[in-house]
């Protein structure tokens, strides 16, 4: 698990064209989180360097997210869920040859 910066989440959708603002944005571990503050609605992205595309995995609640102030451990909590999910997912369609996982 690679952390990532905020300036690379920049630079990472950017490059596949997504186009945000930088304080639409939070990292989590290697994973890009874009809020729509029309719906509060939290896109969460899984970074992967070698795809020149980025699609959102899944989405993320307000109340979970790191968005909503001093919400440290719930966003842990539903991340770390969401990775599991993710990893799970791979195995499944790789049937568990993904180096990723």
């Amino acid at each position: 698990m690679n952390n990532i910066s905020k300036q690379e989440a920049l630079h990472w959708l950017g490059d596949r064209g997504v186009a945000v603002l930088p304080n639409d944005i939070r990292t989590f571990n290697d994973w890009v989180l874009v809020i729509h503050r029309d719906y509060k609605d939290i896109d969460c992205y899984k970074v992967d360097w070698e795809n020149s595309y980025a699609e959102p995995w899944d989405e993320l609640n307000y109340d979970d997210s790191p968005f909503k102030p001093k919400n440290g451990e719930k966003t842990k909590i539903a991340m770390d869920e969401m990775d599991r999910e993710y990893k799970k997912y791979l195995e499944e369609i790789n049937n568990g040859t993904d180096s990723n996982v």
